[in-house]
């Protein structure tokens, strides 16, 4: 995270073409702790990168600053002293105060005097001499003579500035905090119009593709029509043949079929001319028959008479023969065949058109009203921090600048305290992430101790209030007992 803002602040935003110096950005010792190669951790910093898009020079810096500052070991000098005693220690001195540290313990302090306890100190006769408030003195030296001024001055110095910050800005100090607030609004000004600038031209580097995919499609689809138009085309030329060879086939088929129909004219006009010619013959066979029946007739009744004729010549009485009377007998059981008549009907059908209409009803289903819901505009009331009720005894006012500054500062802490906490998600995350990259081998007694301070939740003002608590005189005596 810190290497992710220090690439911020020297770069700016992140690229895809931008250069990372890994050993620029981690210690080696660091490096050295996990078990993860340049590319994962290059990999790992542009992914903290690229969350920090947008951000200033100046802001990146402070975030830095805001996340360096609650590390345990941050702003904290050490310096190698010894107690009455002579035993090893560290002396730290930061912005908070004085703590005193074990060898082995820089993390931990045993114990620890705030700012507002010390009153004052004094080195003399290679001794520093600490007065607290309740009038407690501590006495130590340094291992080193060369950094006992070094020592002076930076707590005399912290000292100085501890007090300052809690003295009233002088003029000077006021005109330059107003200036800076100037230049803070006209860089946020400027941050937010090249933030609306960078959103336009992103939305419109979007419509951009956007359009050129749409113009794509369009012609990927214009392409696709073409084809197939083309192949629409080809297939209407092979219907077009297909029907021309089916025309022609039919011509051929209807020829054939009216050749045939002609042919079954002519067989049932020969069947008919031969059903008459049979049925002339047997007419004429019946009328043959009737003229030799006719002709026998008269040719026995001529021979009956010539016999009469003998028989009164002879003048006997006439026996006629048996054989005369079957001739003279017709044949009753000869059949002759009937007459075949030939009927040649043609039916047809007279023709006619159904007309069928077809009503189409449509059925409209009642359309329900929507009822649309404006909904009342939300109205943001600003709610001003009030300063406490005034004193009666001095019947005094709070300025209206204290109010604003009252309520400028709430602000600040609620935006830093919303920081904090998405600060505090985002590094639980990543650690769970690495933690089992983490080489157990390799870790320092000091990388222990803060694990450790991780998994209980004890943090660095937590482990402050705790090694100051107490009096002043029981502290004193813990670093003497040392």
């Amino acid at each position: 995270l810190l290497a992710s803002y220090a690439v911020q602040a020297i770069q700016g935003d992140c690229s895809e073409d931008s250069h990372l110096v890994l050993g620029e950005l981690l210690p080696e010792c660091v490096i050295k702790q996990y078990d993860m190669s340049a590319q994962m951790w290059e990999e790992r910093i542009r992914r903290w990168w690229a969350n920090n898009a947008g951000q200033s020079r100046e802001d990146a810096e402070m975030e830095y600053l805001r996340v360096a500052q609650d590390l345990e070991m941050y702003g904290i000098q050490y310096y190698p002293i010894c107690n009455s005693k002579e035993t090893d220690l560290n002396l730290g001195v930061s912005a908070q105060g004085i703590g005193i540290y074990k060898e082995s313990n820089r993390i931990t302090p045993r114990p620890f005097f705030s700012w507002s306890e010390i009153k004052n100190i004094s080195f003399k006769n290679k001794l520093f001499t600490m007065r607290t408030m309740d009038k407690s003195t501590i006495t130590f030296r340094a291992k080193d003579m060369s950094i006992n001024m070094s020592i002076l001055d930076l707590c005399i110095g912290t000292h100085n500035l501890y007090l300052r910050r809690r003295q009233p800005d002088l003029l000077e100090v006021q005109q330059m905090k107003a200036q800076a607030k100037e230049q803070r609004i006209r860089r946020m000004q400027e941050q937010n119009r090249l933030a609306r600038e960078r959103e336009q031209r992103i939305q419109a580097e979007t419509d951009r593709d956007r359009y050129k995919n749409e113009f794509n499609a369009a012609n990927e689809e214009l392409c696709n029509l073409k084809e197939a138009m083309k192949k629409t085309e080809e297939t209407a030329q092979l219907l077009a043949e297909k029907a021309r060879v089916s025309e022609e086939e039919a011509l051929v088929l209807s020829k054939r079929a009216s050749e045939a129909e002609a042919e079954c004219q002519r067989m049932k006009i020969s069947q008919i001319k031969s059903e008459e010619t049979k049925m002339s013959l047997e007419r004429k066979a019946r009328d043959a028959e009737l003229v030799a029946h006719r002709l026998l007739q008269e040719t026995e009744r001529r021979n009956r008479e010539a016999f009469m004729y003998r028989s009164q010549f002879l003048g006997t009485e006439p026996s006629w023969p048996q054989s005369w009377y079957s001739a003279y007998a017709l044949p009753c059981s000869q059949q002759y065949p009937a007459h075949h008549h030939v009927i040649s009907s043609s039916s047809s059908g007279d023709g006619g058109y159904l007309a069928q209409q077809n009503e189409e009803s449509t059925m409209s289903n009642p359309l329900h009203p929507h009822v649309k819901v404006q909904r009342s505009p939300m109205f943001r009331s600003e709610a001003y921090l009030n300063g406490p009720p005034p004193d009666p005894s001095t019947n005094q006012f709070i300025s209206s600048d204290l109010t604003a500054l009252r309520s400028e500062i709430e602000k600040s802490r609620a935006e830093y305290n919303e920081k904090t906490k998405q600060l505090k998600e985002k590094m639980s995350e990543f650690r769970a992430e690495i933690e089992s990259l983490k080489v157990e081998d390799r870790q320092t007694e000091h990388d222990r101790i803060h694990a450790a301070n991780v998994q209980k939740g004890i943090d660095k003002y937590s482990t402050l209030r705790k090694s100051g608590a107490g009096s002043a005189k029981s502290r004193v005596q813990v670093f003497d007992g040392l």
